[in-house]
């Protein structure tokens, strides 16, 4: 008898917590409705509110980080958009929309550089990372593959890009920018 109470308060207990549990994942899925609305409406302050409510109920989303990341970038807060695309990569490292942010950041960092001050070599590896994730998550994505080949050309590693570039090819063989950049 007391076997039995004990595996029914265990059993209860389970349901209460799976309950719990249930109505944390539903609010915040409700705050992470609300934010992309406000998103939509150009309501970035109160997007990013909603974002950090549903981050609050259910910390490890890597969606949630993926998509405040994205409002912090659209409302120059670089910072805190890494910071946030690098938690959703932890939370979900095949998070293909956070490398992609991440990889945009980077090459907006790049693409900020000039001969008296050329790219960071940190920023060229950093973004070299990014893409190599891209590409091993979503093969097909071709203008990855064609941004890596162009990062391991600045970084001075001919042999590596030409090896991106014929790896594109071969997925893409009738690219003309493809066959354009492996024979430069």
């Amino acid at each position: 008898m007391k076997k039995r109470s004990l595996v029914l308060l265990l059993l209860l207990a389970f349901a209460s917590v799976t309950q719990a549990q249930t109505n944390l994942r539903g609010d915040a899925y409700y705050h992470f409705s609300k934010a992309r609305i406000f998103d939509e409406q150009g309501r970035s302050a109160q997007a990013i509110e909603e974002y950090k409510k549903a981050l609050e109920l259910d910390p490890n989303n890597s969606l949630i980080h993926s998509e405040i990341a994205d409002s912090y970038l659209k409302n120059n807060r670089v910072r805190e958009a890494v910071d946030s695309a690098e938690k959703a990569i932890q939370s979900n490292p095949d998070n293909v929309e956070a490398h992609k942010l991440l990889s945009g950041v980077y090459i907006q960092m790049i693409g900020r550089a000039n001969a008296q001050q050329p790219p960071n070599p940190e920023t060229v590896n950093n973004a070299i990372r990014e893409f190599e994730e891209i590409v091993r998550i979503d093969p097909t994505e071709q203008q990855a593959f064609l941004m890596l080949g162009r990062l391991y050309q600045i970084k001075g590693d001919r042999n590596r890009a030409t090896e991106i570039y014929k790896s594109f090819l071969g997925i893409e063989p009738g690219s003309e920018e493809g066959g354009t950049a492996l024979a430069k």
